[in-house]
C-alpha cells in the first residue's frame, strides 16, 4: 500500500483528534478548513477557510475545549496573531455553535 508523507500525517491527525478531549478539532489544510471531531457548522467551516486563506495558513490546528467553564479556542501551527484574533471572532459570532454543545 503506497500512502504518501501528507496522507499519513494526515491519517495520524485524524487518530490523535479522535483521541483528544476538546470538544471540536479543525484542522487546516492547503488553505480549508476541515472538521475532525465535534459538531460544527458549515457556514463555521466556510468562514475559517476564508480566514485561513486571507492569511495564506496553509497546516494549522485548532481545538476547542472547555477551560473553567468557558470555551477557549487553541492553535497549533504557523498561525499569526491576527489570524487567531479573526478565528475566535469568527467562532464566537455564530448562535448555532450554541446548539451545537461545543
Amino acid at each position: 500500500m503506497d500512502v504518501s508523507k501528507s496522507n499519513m500525517g494526515f491519517l495520524l491527525l485524524k487518530i490523535k483528534a479522535g483521541l483528544s478531549t476538546a470538544s471540536a478539532v479543525i484542522v487546516i489544510r492547503s488553505g480549508k478548513a476541515i472538521l475532525l471531531k465535534g459538531s460544527v457548522s458549515a457556514s463555521i467551516l466556510t468562514s475559517f477557510s476564508d480566514v485561513a486563506r486571507l492569511y495564506a495558513i496553509e497546516r494549522a490546528t485548532i481545538t476547542v475545549r472547555k477551560d473553567r467553564g468557558a470555551l477557549v479556542l487553541r492553535f497549533s501551527g504557523k498561525v499569526p496573531g491576527p489570524a487567531m484574533q479573526r478565528f475566535r471572532n469568527v467562532w464566537f459570532s455564530y448562535p448555532e455553535r450554541k446548539v451545537m454543545g461545543v
